[in-house]
């Protein structure tokens, strides 16, 4: 409990500091912004490794400062920073954590009609227990699933943002390797290739023709194997998908996607998948200061630990409500579905959250935030090892210059 008096106190005290609160919101650092942030949550978790047994509930405290320099002209915009994250539960400290981050975000501009953008990420994280790999079995685990992760992302765009035509061009590099590469019998250390290409056209004032296309190699790291009749993951993702992007009104703005794709397998004894995919939101701001976002995809995922892939399907509701200039609010229902594909046991997941959150902005330097979610699971496998609910508490507080 000390520790949860800690969090309670902290917070407490960046609402008593208001008087002395910085009127600057960065700091000169060389020629550089030099902005630090620390945000500090107080939670509690009503089945910290969703499982449906042996259930665990704990209150959580989190710590997560960030240092960045940055450095905006009308040209070139540069990041750079490093963040920490600290989770410590106070009735399950098997489940603490210290994830670590380095960031790196590049914007060039070279003239209206070319841009590039770049951002770099190097992290040591985790996935919770009970989530990821471990839904199902979180209590068997000793404690969080540990991984280092890095990703490079560009981005080139030519056209203008008012030009009829423009074209995007999109490279992602992305390694994962896990402190334990094997769980279940499966390989997890992976490397991603994506290469994508979207060509924007006006076919109205408001209106643009959307053609988006998509490819995705991954290659799983299978030095580690010892099972020698494990059949590899490696992997080809193909999209095609054609649509509209419109902003019909200055109250409604979205986009509707529909096309093609395809997963094959290098080893031909794991089944693939060829058929329909699609991607669409639409924003619509009903009176001022509102808005409402629908949202739906369907994707094919890699498994996690289940099968050779899974089908995911997803809907999301949204609405955002300022309701005043210091006080919003927010809300949303999500839908999922996940079919497990090419296992031995037949499996569906079908997966509910809510989310309510409110933000009040006591100062330009601080915020706090109240949120409540409830996350619910069911599998139609016979068991329920699968099935879960938790309900998540938070309040916290975000601290800047």
């Amino acid at each position: 409990m000390k520790s949860v008096n800690l969090s309670v106190a902290l917070v407490l005290s960046l609402v008593s500091a208001g008087s002395m609160a910085q009127e600057k919101a960065s700091l000169d650092v060389g020629g550089l912004d030099f902005v630090p942030t620390l945000d500090v949550s107080l939670q509690h978790d009503s089945n910290v490794t969703r499982s449906n047994s042996a259930v665990i509930s704990s209150w959580i405290s989190l710590y997560r400062p960030e240092l960045r320099l940055e450095k905006n002209s009308d040209i070139t915009q540069v990041s750079v920073g490093v963040s920490a994250s600290k989770g410590i539960y106070h009735s399950s400290q098997n489940d603490n954590f210290d994830d670590y981050q380095i960031f790196v975000d590049l914007g060039f501009e070279f003239d209206r009609r070319n841009q590039l953008a770049a951002g770099f990420v190097s992290e040591s994280g985790h996935d919770a227990r009970g989530t990821a790999y471990s839904i199902g079995i979180g209590n068997t685990l000793l404690g969080p699933d540990k991984y280092k992760r890095t990703t490079l992302d560009t981005k080139y765009s030519y056209g203008a943002q008012t030009a009829p035509a423009r074209f995007e061009a999109t490279v992602r590099l992305r390694n994962i390797n896990y402190d334990n590469d094997v769980i279940n019998g499966r390989p997890r250390d992976r490397s991603e290739q994506s290469l994508g290409g979207i060509f924007y056209y006006q076919v109205a004032p408001a209106t643009d023709l959307v053609l988006d296309s998509r490819y995705t190699n991954t290659s799983y790291d299978s030095i580690t194997m010892t099972d020698p009749n494990f059949v590899s993951l490696d992997s080809k993702t193909t999209n095609l998908l054609a649509g509209l992007k419109w902003e019909s009104t200055a109250a409604t703005t979205g986009f509707a996607k529909l096309g093609y794709q395809k997963r094959s397998f290098d080893n031909d004894l794991r089944e693939g998948f060829s058929g329909l995919k699609w991607e669409a939101g639409v924003v619509w701001s009903p009176i001022e200061r509102a808005l409402i976002e629908f949202s739906t995809a369907n994707d094919t995922l890699e498994t996690n630990g289940l099968g050779s892939f899974i089908k995911r399907k997803d809907y999301r509701l949204d609405w955002r409500h300022q309701w005043l200039e210091r006080l919003s609010t927010s809300s949303a229902v999500a839908y999922g579905s996940d079919i497990y594909v090419g296992g031995l046991i037949p499996r569906q997941d079908k997966s509910t959250q809510l989310d309510l959150t409110a933000s009040y902005q006591f100062r330009r330097w601080i915020s706090f935030i109240a949120a409540y979610s409830y996350i619910k699971r069911n599998s139609d496998v016979v068991d329920g090892s699968f099935d879960f609910d938790k309900n998540l508490f938070s309040l916290s507080a975000k601290l800047s210059l």
